[in-house]
């Protein structure tokens, strides 16, 4: 097996904001030792802009923004992704969200910014089981906006088929 080494690295994670608005059971986010923690917080869209900047000179090529946190929570969810996508040698972005606060703003963004994957967590398909394990959700509003993402990549001639 032949390595190969980077000048920098090929793809990173940021974290725009450490905390979550669901308590699921099987979460550190349950854990107050882990959550209290003087590093948890939200990302300075300053400092945001600065790492993406530089991710860009050096040629970092793709971004997840997620991690233990729900990206969603952060005000400036929708200027980081419009910030990302004005950048020439980023060609991959992700977003990981549990859906609950996917407005319709939000999604359009996400087509609008070509958005490479969103991944939606998930733990099942029946109404109860969900919620039992993602304390805090609304199973309903949840499929209405995966439902409002999905039908609006209509307007977005990118993602047809």
């Amino acid at each position: 097996m032949k390595k190969r080494f980077f000048d920098a690295p090929p793809y990173i994670l940021i974290e725009p904001i450490s905390t979550c608005n669901l308590r699921c059971p099987f979460c550190f986010q349950t854990d107050p030792t882990f959550t209290k923690k003087p590093y948890m917080g939200i990302m300075d869209f300053v400092l945001f802009k600065k790492i993406i900047d530089e991710c860009d000179q050096i040629g970092v090529g793709a971004i997840t923004l997620a991690s233990r946190g729900e990206p969603t929570l952060h005000k400036d969810l929708i200027k980081m992704l419009n910030y990302i996508s004005s950048k020439k040698n980023i060609f991959e972005t992700k977003v990981n969200t549990n859906a609950t606060r996917l407005t319709n703003e939000l999604s359009e963004c996400i087509l609008k910014n070509n958005i490479s994957q969103i991944v939606i967590s998930a733990d099942h398909y029946e109404k109860n089981k969900f919620e039992e394990l993602r304390k805090n959700s609304n199973f309903d509003q949840v499929l209405k906006n995966v439902d409002n993402l999905y039908n609006l990549r209509k307007n977005f001639k990118i993602y047809e088929n």
